[in-house]
């Protein structure tokens, strides 16, 4: 799903949804294909594009059989 037309608000609801119906698809599809994560303090954690975003959440979501977010302003 391209969320490039969507408001910022609109991208953290559907980042919200997805993280609480542990629904690792959806959750993937919020970043965009060329997503960067840039880690300064470990360098060599840094990395470019969704795969890495999907194994780490797969982790968290493998990890944490309760995890729930809320957001609280934006």
């Amino acid at each position: 799903m391209d969320t490039s037309a969507l408001s910022p608000s609109e991208v953290i609801d559907r980042v919200a949804a997805a993280t609480n119906a542990h629904d690792l698809d959806g959750l993937v599809q919020c970043f965009a294909p060329g997503y960067v994560n840039e880690t300064p303090l470990h360098p060599s954690r840094s990395f470019v594009g969704r795969e890495q975003v999907r194994r780490n959440w797969a982790q968290i979501f493998g990890a944490m059989a309760d995890l729930q977010c809320d957001v609280t302003a934006t």
